[in-house]
């Protein structure tokens, strides 16, 4: 605390509206985390740690109670290539394809209800999401395969054609 005010952190904009100007905000923790910045593609990340983020990540609340696997499932839709498309266009682009997304635009991405689903369809998304997270764990020839049978999957609920 003491070098925090040695070094002015008490009178910065952010630590003036705490009380005291060291709290960090108390808040549930969310249901997924977003990385705000990719070059690459977003990551919708489950957060089945119960993480907490201050601002170096976006969080995201479910607006009401899913099972386990309708929340797999809807992660796995997050985490599609078609969404990726589609969140790389709501925001903005920096240098070198750095690419950008704010809350208010992330509010606007169409998400699917695993209420919604065909039977069956929820359990076969998340086997995809299973699939995706084991395949980046271990190797990127087997994370490239997941994605892509993900993507295909995911093209196929929403009937979409095939590229």
């Amino acid at each position: 605390l003491k070098h925090g005010r040695e070094i002015g952190a008490d009178d910065t904009t952010l630590a003036g509206r705490r009380n005291p100007w060291y709290r960090i905000d108390r808040r549930d923790p969310p249901d997924v985390l977003v990385s705000y910045m990719s070059n690459n593609g977003f990551k919708f990340i489950y957060n089945r740690g119960a993480v907490l983020s201050l601002n170096n990540i976006h969080n995201i609340y479910f607006e009401k109670e899913y099972t386990d696997n309708e929340k797999r499932a809807i992660l796995a839709y997050l985490n599609s290539e078609v969404v990726n498309e589609i969140v790389a266009n709501s925001g903005r682009t920096y240098s070198d394809d750095l690419k950008k997304i704010e809350p208010n635009e992330l509010e606007n991405i169409p998400v699917i209800d695993p209420d919604e689903l065909a039977p069956g369809e929820v359990t076969t998304l998340c086997q995809h999401f299973d699939d995706v997270c084991n395949a980046a764990c271990s190797d990127t020839a087997s994370i490239e395969e997941a994605k892509r049978d993900l993507y295909l999957k995911i093209l196929d609920i929403l009937g979409l054609d095939k590229k």
